[in-house]
């Protein structure tokens, strides 16, 4: 979603959707994307990255809505009507939450991301300046982090 060069998940939403006509699934699925949007902002702001990174692979709710956008992406693109179902299927505990085609697009973004850091230090580097690197398991949730038990995001 970021790779075609969006900033919100809202953003992508509308420039794909932006030939087909009103209806309630386009409502639905406008707010869908206003929800992810959200819930993306809400983990950066209270956790940063690490928080994010821990919210695609826990968040039910998350998980919930991108299965929602891309099944209809899915649908609108393909006229699957069955694979759009397995899209929604909800997966095992140990599975991502991100769907392949949007685990590759997100995998690009964050190499690109990661490639403009690495130059961004060698410039400090070579300028005299000590660039800490950050250490920890991007595995665990950062700290005061609650889980979401449930599907629809309710915490406990």
């Amino acid at each position: 979603m970021r790779s075609p060069g969006h900033a919100t998940v809202r953003g992508w939403f509308t420039s794909t959707w932006e030939d087909v006509p009103e209806s309630q699934q386009r409502r639905d699925l406008y707010l869908s994307a206003t929800l992810c949007d959200t819930r993306i902002d809400e983990y950066l702001t209270t956790h940063g990255t690490a928080g994010l990174r821990w919210a695609l692979t826990h968040d039910d709710m998350l998980e919930g809505l991108f299965r929602q956008l891309s099944a209809a992406r899915e649908f609108q693109l393909t006229g699957d009507a069955a694979a759009a179902s397995r899209i929604l299927a909800f997966r095992s505990a140990n599975e991502s939450v991100l769907l392949s085609w949007l685990q590759a697009e997100a995998r690009r973004w964050s190499d690109q991301v990661h490639k403009q850091g690495l130059r961004v230090c060698g410039q400090k580097r070579s300028a005299g300046h000590r660039v800490p690197h950050p250490k920890g398991n991007a595995k665990t949730k950062p700290s005061g982090m609650k889980t979401s038990d449930t599907a629809d995001g309710t915490v406990h």
